[in-house]
């Protein structure tokens, strides 16, 4: 099946944060916190020291929370499309889209902050007095990667004519990994 030169997709890419801590290993965590904060509370109520023992409690309650905080960002999602002469982002958590943003591909331009010792450590695609960041999901090392794949997108979007029909990214997945 053929895509027709109007909807083929410059650049099409979702990305998502990387989290090194899985569901499973936040619950083996959890449980070693939990039984170690246990035989402390019990050793503290031994003693004669109860009033302890909630306080104790209340660490592996806040890790707990921590934890399912953590779990839930990790979901966010973020994707950028380009295509002719359009600019579409749409950022969202799980399967629910909270932003859709459409700009327009001629008066867009891309805006990039590199630090000297970190790197890429922002993108903003901006027009007049408006910026939206872009990729603030990957770190920076990734970021400057999809920078050079969003300015070279951007570009043929801006040219039009055949040159803008030649994929430059196609559907691609992107998640953070650490650096």
């Amino acid at each position: 099946m053929s895509v027709a030169p109007e909807t083929a997709a410059l650049l099409d890419v979702h990305i998502t944060p990387h989290r090194s801590l899985g569901r499973q290993g936040q619950w083996i965590a959890l449980g070693i916190m939990a039984a170690a904060s246990f035989a402390v509370a019990a050793l503290f109520v031994s003693r004669g020291y109860w009033p302890v023992a909630p306080f104790i409690g209340l660490d592996v309650a806040l890790l707990a929370f921590a934890f399912h905080a953590a779990r839930r960002s990790a979901r966010a999602f973020e994707d950028v499309r380009i295509s002719d002469g359009e600019i579409l982002i749409r950022r969202g958590v799980g399967d629910e889209v909270h932003e859709e943003l459409r700009l327009p591909a001629l008066w867009t331009r891309l805006e990039r902050d590199d630090h000297p010792d970190f790197g890429c450590v922002a993108l903003r695609l901006a027009r007049r007095d408006a910026a939206t960041p872009v990729a603030a999901l990957l770190p920076p090392s990734e970021r400057a990667t999809f920078a050079e794949a969003l300015a070279q997108a951007l570009d043929r979007a801006r040219r039009g004519g055949l040159a803008a029909h030649a994929p430059i990214c196609s559907p691609t997945h992107l998640q953070g990994s650490p650096s």
